[in-house]
């Protein structure tokens, strides 16, 4: 009988872990996308800075958003529009090099993705074979002028021993390049180490204000 019973209690015990463990994981992703959700993210990104300073090693930031994504939805319609975050999901999350680096939704149609232990020119490459990955996909956009295809413009930002830069300096930097991308025609991926400097960051010299785009 108390054999039974202890293992009535070790059955109950592990299916009450297994639900909090679902429950946790439920709470840091995106229902829509399956990716790392925002909260995931901002609770990820102090810590991995802290970690790759700790061991001495560079981590990079991708900003990445949808090119012309309100045409997307105005055209075909919101479900397709969810396809096609659900197809760029899945497309990022292949791509990533490590199962430590994150692939998080940061908006609407932004995403953002940590590489750890990369050096900046590495990621910018990665980050080009991103863009490039994407467009070959042909994901239907039939009124962007862009083939008719979806595309994503990127910025690219990195913190290293030479360049400590904090979570908030980094998604600055980040979100500037991200900017220069769009500006210049969108569909492709852009350095921090040459967009407009973004305010309080040491990225760069001097001051800057720091410009947004979501379209």
């Amino acid at each position: 009988m108390k054999k039974k019973l202890a293992q009535l209690v070790e059955t109950q015990t592990w299916q009450l872990t297994e639900a909090n463990r679902k429950l946790m994981l439920l709470s840091l992703n995106d229902a829509l996308t399956g990716a790392a959700n925002r909260r995931h993210f901002d609770q990820h990104l102090p810590t991995a800075i802290a970690r790759s300073q700790d061991a001495g090693e560079p981590l990079s930031l991708l900003m990445i958003d949808l090119d012309h994504f309100k045409l997307l939805n105005d055209t075909l319609g919101h479900q397709k529009g969810d396809e096609s975050l659900r197809r760029v999901s899945l497309l990022l999350k292949a791509a990533v090099p490590n199962e430590s680096d994150l692939v998080a939704r940061y908006g609407g149609e932004e995403y953002v993705i940590v590489l750890h232990n990369t050096a900046h020119a590495a990621a910018l490459t990665f980050a080009q074979k991103i863009n490039a990955a994407i467009y070959d996909a042909g994901i239907p956009n039939p009124s962007a002028p862009t083939d008719g295809r979806l595309t994503v413009s990127i910025g690219v930002a990195t913190a290293s021993p030479a360049l400590p830069l904090n979570d908030r300096e980094l998604l600055l930097a980040a979100d500037s390049a991200l900017y220069r991308a769009k500006r210049e025609g969108r569909n492709r991926a852009r350095s921090a180490q040459e967009a407009d400097p973004p305010a309080e960051s040491p990225y760069f010299a001097g001051a800057g204000t720091l410009l947004q785009i979501r379209s």
